[in-house]
């Protein structure tokens, strides 16, 4: 069910941000998780293949940190 509620019309406003601005922002944290997601995966299934170390928890964590302080 879609509740239109739940929609901000003015989420970029209130972040300061362009359409294109904030794209960037969410597609890279959106892809960065998402390839950290298939290693998980990967490694849950095949555990002797290890994950890269940039995509590791620690790594992604502070990858979300210093996102997170950069939009602060």
């Amino acid at each position: 069910m879609f509740y239109y509620d739940r929609i901000d019309f003015e989420h970029l406003k209130k972040a300061g941000l362009t359409y294109t601005q904030h794209a960037k922002f969410a597609l890279s944290i959106g892809i960065n998780l998402a390839c950290s997601s298939v290693w998980f995966l990967v490694h849950g299934v095949v555990p002797f293949i290890q994950i890269p170390g940039s995509l590791n928890v620690e790594s992604i964590s502070t990858y979300l940190r210093q996102k997170n302080e950069e939009r602060s």
